[in-house]
């Protein structure tokens, strides 16, 4: 008998046959089932120091948080947690964000505040990627940006400027709670 009921499987003698509809095969893709697990799991894991990019987390989802910092008090800042569009997910934190798009990567290193109509404007940094292999002594492509937008607390533009060349690297429509939906340029 062949397959996952193989009596004499385990991990050292796997079984003869494998269900191709159950991992990827070489040659022939990986099942989206598969592709999108790992992406799953990728989405949770913490930071990784040794990686060019990291995964996008935000805190825990909610309105919009106040805060008592020096000259900030009572200011309303953009809601923790996990924004995701069309090529774009943010992961916003009381102490910033982290971006991630399809070919490129951004972090936002302060708290991101409000004004009165739900707008922000805040410096932080821009990364282009790239596909193809990297020397791991090739430096990123980093610009200054200027990230700007406004939210109403469950929706968000967000707009991505390069402060060096003035270029707007794109605007995206962000939805808190949305993980996104972006294919990294590898």
């Amino acid at each position: 008998m062949n397959g996952p009921a193989d009596a004499n499987a385990t991990p050292s003698n796997p079984p003869a046959t494998v269900d191709p509809g159950r991992i990827g095969i070489p040659g022939r893709g990986t099942p989206r089932a598969v592709t999108l697990g790992f992406l799953a799991l990728a989405w949770a894991l913490p930071a990784c120091p040794a990686c060019s990019t990291v995964p996008v987390q935000g805190g825990e989802s909610g309105a919009g948080i106040k805060d008592a910092g020096a000259g900030n008090e009572n200011r309303e800042r953009v809601p923790a947690g996990t924004w995701g569009g069309k090529q774009a997910a943010l992961g916003v934190t009381a102490e910033g964000a982290r971006l991630e798009l399809s070919c490129a990567h951004g972090t936002i290193d302060g708290p991101i505040y409000l004004d009165a109509n739900g707008g922000f404007e805040i410096k932080g940094s821009y990364v282009q990627e790239r596909g193809g292999p990297q020397r791991d002594d090739e430096p990123e492509d980093s610009h200054p940006a200027l990230f700007s937008g406004r939210t109403n607390g469950k929706e968000m533009t967000l707009e991505i400027k390069r402060v060096d060349t003035n270029e707007v690297v794109g605007s995206f429509t962000l939805v808190l709670g949305n993980a996104g939906r972006l294919i990294k340029c590898r």
